[in-house]
């Protein structure tokens, strides 16, 4: 009997540590206790690339130059961020570029309502990203590892 494995899919995590009074802190969200795996477990944000993470018309509205692989890889782990945490590694277009501030949460507040329809296929990532005039931060990422499980 011959065992033909499922081809590899693109998919991303991202681990979002920021320095806390004594200790960093790391983001974790739980997954809902309706769904069939994992439910209610901690984990960190991430999941499976779509088809529009590589898209070539995101290129305008990216920070960084990381090929087509890579680039990706990082669309889909700042969409999944937002989607799961409504936390946006962008910029305003205005002020693109290496060690420049990203968005706050005045600019996560006004697109937090579009986290489901986008999670959902329901909402272009790359039509909110150019309609609200951002570029996504993905030279704000650091690569960690590549593993195919």
């Amino acid at each position: 009997m011959t065992i033909t494995p499922d081809a590899p899919r693109l998919s991303a995590t991202v681990l979002i540590v920021r320095d806390g009074s004594s200790v960093p802190e790391v983001l974790m969200v739980k997954r809902h206790y309706q769904i069939d795996f994992a439910a209610g477990a901690l984990v960190f944000p991430g999941g499976k690339a779509t088809p529009e993470d590589s898209s070539a018309d995101w290129d305008p509205y990216t920070d960084g130059d990381f090929g087509p692989v890579q680039q990706d890889a990082r669309i889909a782990a700042v969409r999944e961020a937002f989607e799961e945490s409504g936390l946006l590694l962008a910029r305003p277009r205005s002020r693109r570029g290496t060690n420049q501030p990203l968005v706050g949460p005045d600019m996560a507040e006004k697109l937090d309502p579009f986290r489901s329809a986008v999670d959902r296929g329901e909402q272009s990532f790359l039509e909110l990203i150019r309609d609200n005039d951002l570029v996504l931060a993905l030279d704000s990422l650091v690569h960690f590892g590549h593993w195919i499980t």
